[in-house]
């Protein structure tokens, strides 16, 4: 889906006027990105895609001070993260401490400065058939900074654990790059900007995301190159606004509607007759935000309440004057779940989750 389709989208949505009140973040989209191979026998194996040398290693003019590599990644994506790290010889530090480090680091987000032409940073980015190559987990976020691991430490813990509007605990989840990949697009992601926000006297420079499945990367950069945007909570402790949490749904939710409406282009495309490729991409976001907004968790239901929409009109469940569709849309889920036999549960739903 592209930025269009979002804001056909939210056109109709209260929190647009809110979402666009942010200044555009400055993207580069990089398509057509090829992860390295196993490189058996190369006297002198790449560490990264030609392509993704230049974001990720290169010195760019603007910059008076050299940047660093860091990256954000999650050890439930990678096994024995904790111990891989400890033998690659680089910087890193768990994001989590105390009780959470000790109950959680095997499965928590840990930062790591990267070095080209290192063991470690060369596997994050090679597909093949052994367990320690990355490439198709995606693993993590990439980051550019003149600071120190210590500084990029500091900065981003202060979002994996955040309260919203109403004093509510989140953990947010803000190191999955399939999130970041869609929610970008969407103008006004403040939180995005305060990830791009002065740390500790050391500025991000940029974000670097990519996505295996598309084989595309998004270099992610403040509106103005030099100017760091300072939001209304930069000084104060941040909160999760009401549109955080819409848009981070929204890109949590785009790659399950995306392959919901690719099951239904293949198995049931009569479903589908007059409607453009945009426009079908907008329905089913739409119909998956809303229906996901009832607590239905499951690739499988989400796809069979869409085939309905689909057949009976958009908010079919509102239409029904007996009610009863809206009854079993706000019924006990749990329960439904187990009556379809259905344990295929949507993992990004972690994004953000109470505290």
């Amino acid at each position: 889906m592209d930025a269009t389709d979002f804001d056909n989208y939210w056109i109709s949505s209260p929190m647009r006027d809110q979402i666009l009140a942010v200044p555009n973040l400055q993207i580069d989209r990089i398509d057509g990105v090829a992860p390295l191979d196993a490189q058996l026998g190369v006297a002198d194996p790449r560490t990264v895609p030609d392509m993704l040398f230049e974001p990720l290693f290169g010195q760019p003019k603007h910059t008076k001070a050299a940047l660093s590599t860091f990256a954000i990644l999650d050890a439930a994506k990678m096994p024995s993260l904790p111990e891989l790290l400890e033998m690659s010889g680089l910087q890193h530090r768990c994001l989590f401490k105390g009780d959470a480090y000790d109950e959680l680091k095997n499965v928590a987000p840990w930062i790591v400065r990267l070095e080209d032409d290192n063991t470690f940073t060369r596997n994050l980015f090679t597909r093949s058939g052994v367990p320690w190559h990355f490439w198709d987990s995606e693993p993590g976020i990439y980051i550019r900074s003149g600071g120190t691991l210590d500084d990029m430490w500091k900065h981003f813990r202060k979002f994996t654990r955040m309260q919203d509007e109403k004093r509510k605990w989140y953990f947010l989840r803000f190191w999955d790059p399939t999130i970041w990949f869609d929610a970008l697009t969407l103008e006004g992601c403040e939180l995005a900007h305060d990830l791009l926000s002065p740390s500790h006297g050391s500025g991000v420079d940029c974000l670097v995301v990519y996505t295996a499945t598309q084989g595309s990367c998004m270099v992610v950069r403040p509106p103005t190159v030099g100017a760091r945007h300072m939001g209304k909570n930069a000084l104060a402790a941040r909160c999760l606004t009401q549109a955080d949490v819409e848009i981070l749904r929204i890109g949590m939710l785009c790659p399950f509607a995306r392959e919901i409406l690719t099951q239904i282009a293949r198995d049931d495309a009569a479903m589908l007759a007059g409607l453009t490729k945009s426009e079908a991409e907008t329905r089913i976001l739409a119909t998956v935000m809303r229906l996901h907004g009832y607590g239905f968790l499951t690739v499988d239901i989400l796809r069979e309440l869409c085939l309905q929409d689909l057949f009976l009109g958009y908010d079919f469940e509102s239409e029904d004057e007996t009610g009863q569709l809206m009854q079993i849309c706000r019924s006990n889920l749990s329960e439904a779940e187990k009556y379809l036999g259905i344990t295929k549960r949507i993992s990004a739903l972690e994004l953000v989750k109470y505290g």
